[in-house]
């Protein structure tokens, strides 16, 4: 289930390595919880999340360099680690000191880095729909197609065609060329054996959600997350596909409120 009216406020903006870092800062309440988006996402993935939160807690989303509201310069995949210094950077920006972090799908990948590389800022991990500690889809072909885009003809030749690629995927239509390619070289750049790493050093509790009908990752995959990180609430639907943070967003709202008690 999900509230009958989404979040949408006014994004706001740091500066970060020449551009801008979009976020939303919303709700009031001494917990506070950081939603980080897949790959290609954006705040608008948590808009149904947010009001089933912020009558009691705070909710900061962040939309990661190349995405949304944030700027990036070049076409060169950027890796976890990389992508989680945005985040690192936004939290100190707003003077952060404890959260939980809640990742959709390659955002666990972020969230995974942090609460290893920086534990005193995860006070939790919440992982919806999230990557697990092996692959979900062909690395060695995103990396094909991302030297593929380090030449201008390459960029020129492959934007129908990931068009049509992740239009059959199910992701949204309005997603620029760019952001797919961001999407596909950020892929490419996921280093698994680094994220298994992360996954298996994490001491916090873990919250993992995922829906056996998720038509992204298989449902082999979340039994890996589940198996890897620390134990926590463990929420398996049989239906609610792969946007769990709209489609089961009550459920997981109320999850988040209980593990921050």
């Amino acid at each position: 289930m999900h509230p009958d009216t989404p979040s949408d406020p006014t994004p706001r903006g740091i500066a970060y390595k020449g551009h801008t870092l979009a976020y939303t800062d919303e709700g009031r309440g001494s917990q506070i919880i950081v939603a980080i988006p897949g790959l290609p996402g954006s705040i608008r993935d948590f808009r149904w999340l947010a009001p089933a939160l912020t009558p009691t807690c705070r909710l900061i989303r962040v939309e990661l360099p190349g995405y949304g509201g944030s700027g990036r310069s070049g076409f060169r995949g950027m890796s976890i680690s990389e992508r989680a210094n945005a985040v690192h950077a936004l939290l100190q920006h707003l003077q952060v000191r404890s959260a939980i972090l809640l990742g959709h799908s390659s955002g666990g990948t972020i969230v995974a880095h942090l609460a290893r590389h920086h534990p005193e800022l995860v006070e939790a991990c919440a992982f919806v729909a999230a990557n697990g500690p092996s692959p979900h889809y062909q690395v060695r072909a995103y990396k094909a197609l991302a030297r593929l885009f380090g030449y201008r003809a390459g960029r020129s030749l492959m934007r129908p065609i990931l068009r049509r690629v992740y239009r059959a995927l199910g992701f949204p239509t309005h997603l620029t060329d760019d952001e797919l390619m961001f999407t596909t070289l950020d892929a490419a750049a996921t280093n698994f054996e680094n994220h298994r790493k992360n996954l298996r050093a994490i001491s916090q509790p873990c919250l993992v959600a995922w829906a056996r009908d998720d038509n992204l990752i298989p449902a082999k995959i979340f039994e890996q997350l589940e198996s890897t990180v620390p134990q926590g609430p463990r929420l398996r639907y049989p239906k609610g596909g792969h946007n769990l943070q709209k489609t089961k967003a009550t459920e997981i709202a109320n999850t988040l409120r209980l593990m921050g008690e």
